[in-house]
């Protein structure tokens, strides 16, 4: 067994000894077209490098998500569903009512994508339909107690 100085100062000793053309090319390397780079050089480009720090980690994984901020996603608040046979449906006309699965003020399915993630209750805001979130897949959100 060696030691890793052996192998280094191999690997060195290697790397000067062929430089007069009369030592045989160097093998392939893993990728099989290119010939392996000494130890030493790969320990010298490895110290080389800086340490990623978990800030430069965090910065770089929102860095690569810049290219689907701009993705359009489908959101739709679900306050109810009923089923109903085809026989009903025809039946529906302007100003039949159709009784949903869920009670007045129960809170509304948020979809994203057709896919859940949170709930909330249904508001107006300026005239318009709203939902503000009271939970995030299973997480309470909190409302200003404490």
């Amino acid at each position: 067994m060696s030691s890793a100085n052996d192998d280094q100062s191999r690997s060195e000793a290697a790397g000067t000894a062929g430089s007069g053309g009369d030592q045989p090319a160097a093998a392939p390397g893993p990728g099989g077209d290119r010939p392996a780079a000494p130890a030493a050089t790969l320990q010298a480009e490895a110290a080389a490098a800086p340490a990623p720090t978990a800030n430069a980690a965090s910065a770089g994984a929102a860095g690569n998500l810049d290219f689907v901020l701009d993705v359009p996603l489908r959101v739709t608040v679900e306050i109810g569903s009923a089923e109903m046979r085809v026989a009903e449906l025809l039946q529906v006309d302007k100003g039949s009512v159709i009784e949903l699965d869920r009670l007045a003020g129960e809170p509304a399915d948020i979809l994203v994508n057709g896919r859940f993630v949170a709930r909330g209750e249904v508001t107006v805001v300026d005239d318009r339909l709203a939902v503000r979130i009271l939970e995030i897949d299973g997480r309470s959100v909190g409302r200003g107690e404490g």
